[in-house]
C-alpha cells in the first residue's frame, strides 16, 4: 500500500495553490490524502504543517474527519 501512497505523492503540492477554498479543484490532494488514510493500519492520524490556508478544503472534502488544528504566535517559536 506504500507504494500506492508513493505514486501519486508530488513535492510541488507543497508550494502550489497554498490557498484552497472549499470549492477548490483538488483532485490529486484528495486521492493523496484518501490513500494515506486508507493504509494506515488502524485510526488514521496525520500531520500536515501546510494546512493553514487548506482547512476549508480539507473540512469540505473529507466531513466525517476530526481536526485538531494548534495555533501558535509567530514569534512564539
Amino acid at each position: 500500500m506504500q507504494e500506492d501512497v508513493g505514486a501519486v505523492s508530488r513535492e510541488e503540492r507543497i508550494n502550489r495553490n497554498p490557498y484552497m477554498t472549499s470549492s477548490s479543484w483538488g483532485p490529486h490532494m484528495r486521492e493523496y490524502v484518501t490513500r494515506l488514510i486508507e493504509a494506515a493500519p488502524g485510526r488514521a492520524v496525520l500531520r500536515f504543517t501546510r494546512i493553514d490556508f487548506r482547512l476549508a478544503w480539507f473540512r469540505h472534502m473529507f466531513p466525517a474527519v476530526h481536526f485538531v488544528h494548534l495555533y501558535r504566535h509567530p514569534l512564539d517559536q
